[in-house]
């Protein structure tokens, strides 16, 4: 974040919640996932919420969630 200072970043979540999604994140998008990941959704509702709280604390950090597959209030519950 101190290397982006002063820029306007996009922060974006994604609920990963199983298997096969896992796998495409990592193949595709080199994603390293931290060693207490949970494929569950109450794992991804915890992580939405961080980041949210992080990015309403930073200047020029902005956060959008992209629900694929998955129903988005559902997802969203909880979280804003």
């Amino acid at each position: 974040m101190k290397k982006l200072a002063g820029i306007d970043v996009f922060w974006g979540v994604s609920p990963v919640i199983t298997e096969k999604s896992k796998k495409y994140w990592e193949d595709n998008n080199k994603v390293k996932f931290p060693a207490d990941f949970s494929l569950t959704l109450e794992w991804n509702r915890h992580l939405a919420a961080e980041m949210f709280s992080f990015t309403k604390e930073i200047v020029h950090a902005h956060i959008y969630f992209m629900p694929i597959k998955m129903d988005f209030v559902d997802y969203l519950t909880g979280i804003i």
